[in-house]
């Protein structure tokens, strides 16, 4: 089994998981912190908290932009902090607020993450569920005010859920983590020996219907 890379300091992988009129679909996300490290027990609890219940980050911010068709199956949180970090995980059947249809399985919201450090290559970004067609502009565009209104949610959103971190962790903020580094040559798979971690300083939603088509299945 190839070695564990681990990122510079301490993070705290956030995964959410679902399906798209049951195609599979995740998305996953860093957040740097100091202090103690978490128990499995500790995560599990976490996970649960995003979603589940109260304060429920997770409704009170972004479920009411996804389709009902798209449902949060799950949430793991894996501590970064060592190759034996711990792992926890909640267990949902949450379908989104919105009762339009969403234009595919494989369409998209595309969050554009802004970091300072200037670079060659792809910058972060997330694929979230799709809204529904009723924020449709037109068959490659939603309107300029959903995407406003979702990229309005996102920081508060994050905020929230590191209000939720188990006692003893100090949130870092949210970041990004690359492990790869095609532009500086070598060869496939370009991993860096090791991983570079940037602050999340802003964030860009495009008015443009993106895919994920190679992230589905």
């Amino acid at each position: 089994m190839p070695p564990v890379i681990l990122p510079p300091t301490p993070a705290l992988k956030v995964t959410f998981s679902g399906t798209m009129n049951s195609v599979p679909w995740s998305h996953s996300h860093h957040i740097a912190f100091t202090g103690t490290s978490p128990s499995p027990t500790d995560l599990n609890t976490f996970c649960t908290h995003i979603a589940d219940t109260s304060p429920h980050p997770w409704q009170f911010y972004l479920n009411t932009f996804f389709t009902s068709q798209s449902v949060l199956t799950s949430i793991e949180a894996i501590d970064l902090t060592s190759s034996s970090g711990a792992v926890g995980a909640a267990t949902f059947t949450l379908g989104g607020g919105d009762t339009g249809q969403p234009p595919t399985n494989a369409s998209a919201v595309l969050s554009n993450w802004k970091i300072a450090r200037r670079y060659r290559g792809g910058h972060p970004r997330t694929f979230w569920q799709p809204f529904g067609n009723a924020h449709q502009l037109n068959a490659t565009s939603w309107t300029a005010g959903q995407a406003a209104s979702f990229a309005a949610q996102l920081f508060p959103f994050w905020a929230a859920v590191e209000a939720l971190l188990p006692s003893g962790m100090v949130s870092g903020g949210l970041v990004n983590i690359s492990y790869f580094n095609k532009a500086g040559g070598g060869s496939p798979p370009y991993l860096r020996p090791t991983p570079v971690q940037d602050a999340i300083i802003g964030v860009l939603v495009p008015q443009k219907i993106a895919t994920q088509r190679r992230r589905l299945g």
